[in-house]
C-alpha cells in the first residue's frame, strides 16, 4: 500500500462533525479507502468507534491499516533524509504524528472474548520530527546565506523566513530576513488614470480607479511582503520635497527621471478608454394562468387569471488599459487591458383575477416587490469597483 501525503491541515475535520454522521462512518470510512483517501478513511473508522465502540469491522481495520501506514511513512522518510530532503521529512513525520493523535481520540475499545483493552498501533516520532524541522531551518537559512552572498536580496528573504517558521528565533534569520525583505521592496506608484472616454459626469473615476486598485492589493498581507505602494498624497509630498513640480505633470516619458530622484521603481499609467451606460426601456409581458379545482359536491370548476411580467434592465461597461513601466530602464515591461462589467436585470409580476390561478413560479413572481435598477453613478460605481478588483490581482500577481 502506496500511502499518500497530505498536509494535516487538510485533515482537520471536527470530531463532532464526524460523531454525527457516525451510522454512515463505516460506510464513508470504505469509501475513502477505495479512493485512495487513507487520512479520511481512518478519521471515518475512528469516528465509527467513537459512536459504535467495539465495532469490529472498524476495529480490524484500524489494527491491519495502521501498522501499514507508519512503514510505508518510515520507508519514505528514510528515502527523504538520504536526499535531504528535509521539508518532506518534515511533512512525512507530521502526518505520523497525526495518525497518533486520531487514535489517540478513540474510546477504551475491548475484546469481548478476553475483556482486554484493545491497542491500536501508535509510532512515537517525536525525536525524528524535531530533527528534521531543525534540518529543514538549517537547509533554508543556508540557502538564505547564498542569495545573499549573491544579491538576490528576495529570495533571501523567502529562505530567512521558511527557516523561521520551522523554528522560531533560529540563529540571526529574523534579522537577516528584515533586511533583505528591506533591500527586495519595490516601490510602486499607481498614477490616475487619464479619462478619455468622454464621459465627465461620473466625478473622478480616473483617481477611484487607481486608489481602489492600491486598496484590492494592500487587502492581502501576502501581496505587502515585498510590495509598497505609493499613495496620491504620499506622491505629491514626494514632488514637492524634491521640487519635480506637480505629480499630475507626471507621464510615461518622465516617469524614469522622477523614479530615480524619487526612488520609486515602478509606475503604472492607465487610460479609461470608454464608459457605456444602457439602460433600456421597462418591457411587459401577459401571461394567462388557469386551473382546474373539484368543489365539495365532485364538480370541476375553472379559476383564471392573467400575470402582467415587469422586467428592467440595466448594463454598464468601463474599460481601460494599463502600462507598468520600469523606473530605473524607462521601458514598459507589461500592459494590458481590463473591463469592468454590471448586468442587472430585476423581474416581478402582477396579477388580475384569481390567486389560486397561480401555479408556483408566477405565485413567486408576483411575491417580489417592485424594484429598479440602481442609478448611472451607481451602475459605473460597480463596474468601476470589478475592473479594479481584476488589474487589483492582475497586478498582484504579477510582481509576485
Amino acid at each position: 500500500m502506496k500511502t499518500r501525503i497530505f498536509s494535516a491541515l487538510l485533515f482537520t475535520v471536527s470530531f463532532f462533525f464526524l460523531w454525527g454522521c457516525a451510522p454512515k462512518g463505516w460506510q464513508q470510512s470504505q469509501d475513502e479507502y477505495k479512493k485512495g483517501n487513507i487520512h479520511a478513511a481512518v478519521q471515518w473508522a475512528a469516528a465509527t468507534l467513537v459512536e459504535k465502540p467495539n465495532y469490529e469491522d472498524a476495529i480490524l481495520f484500524l489494527q491491519k491499516v495502521l501498522p501499514e501506514i507508519y512503514d510505508d511513512y518510515l520507508k519514505q522518510s528514510k528515502v527523504s533524509e538520504s536526499k535531504k530532503d528535509w521539508d518532506q521529512a518534515v511533512l512525512i513525520y507530521k502526518n505520523i504524528v497525526w495518525f497518533g493523535e486520531v487514535v489517540a481520540k478513540i474510546p477504551p475499545q475491548i475484546n469481548e472474548d478476553t475483556k482486554e483493552k484493545i491497542v491500536f498501533a501508535t509510532l512515537d516520532v517525536s525525536e525524528e520530527l524535531e530533527n528534521a524541522t531543525n534540518k529543514a531551518a538549517e537547509a533554508h537559512y543556508n540557502k538564505g546565506l547564498s542569495f545573499e552572498n549573491s544579491s538576490k536580496s528576495k529570495e533571501a528573504a523567502k529562505e530567512y523566513s521558511k527557516a523561521i517558521e520551522y523554528v522560531p528565533g533560529y540563529k540571526d534569520a529574523e534579522e537577516r530576513y528584515e533586511r533583505m525583505r528591506s533591500d527586495a521592496i519595490k516601490r510602486v506608484a499607481v498614477m490616475p488614470f487619464e479619462n478619455l472616454s468622454g464621459k465627465t459626469e461620473f466625478g473622478m473615476i480616473g483617481e477611484n480607479i487607481s486608489d481602489q486598485c492600491i486598496s484590492v492589493v494592500m487587502s492581502d498581507n501576502k501581496n505587502l511582503e515585498f510590495l509598497e505602494f505609493i499613495t496620491r498624497d504620499r506622491l505629491d509630498n514626494l514632488m514637492i520635497e524634491k521640487q519635480l513640480g506637480e505629480s499630475g505633470k507626471l507621464d510615461v516619458k518622465s516617469a524614469s527621471d522622477a523614479g530615480k530622484v524619487l526612488g520609486i521603481n515602478y509606475f503604472i499609467f492607465g487610460k479609461i478608454n470608454s464608459v457605456t451606460l444602457n439602460q433600456p426601456p421597462e418591457t411587459k409581458v401577459q401571461v394567462p394562468q388557469e386551473k382546474t379545482y373539484t368543489n365539495k359536491n365532485g364538480y370541476p370548476y375553472t379559476v383564471s387569471a392573467l400575470v402582467t411580467v415587469t422586467t428592467r434592465k440595466a448594463t454598464a461597461s468601463v474599460k481601460c488599459s494599463y502600462q507598468i513601466i520600469d523606473a530605473n530602464k524607462g521601458t514598459i515591461i507589461k500592459s494590458g487591458t481590463v473591463s469592468g462589467d454590471v448586468d442587472v436585470s430585476i423581474q416581478f409580476g402582477r396579477f388580475r383575477g384569481n390567486e389560486n390561478a397561480l401555479d408556483s413560479y408566477y405565485s413567486l413572481l408576483c411575491s417580489y416587490e417592485e424594484k429598479y435598477p440602481p442609478s448611472s453613478d451607481i451602475l459605473v460605481n460597480q463596474a468601476v469597483e470589478e475592473l479594479t478588483h481584476k488589474l487589483g490581482n492582475e497586478l498582484a500577481d504579477y510582481f509576485k
